[in-house]
């Protein structure tokens, strides 16, 4: 199976196959990892 946390290593194929609002959500989920990412690094430098 495809490890929904390793989705930049997926295959293109793939990739293409996941359906429209899966990859909405996702892009959100890791849009949202990302900038609480980016929030703790803004926190940890200050």
């Amino acid at each position: 199976g495809l490890d929904i946390n390793d989705v930049e290593n997926w295959p293109v194929e793939k990739i293409n196959w996941v359906p429209q609002e899966l990859k909405e959500s996702v892009g959100r989920a890791l849009t949202n990892r990302f900038n609480n990412f980016k929030v703790n690094l803004e926190n940890n430098s200050g």
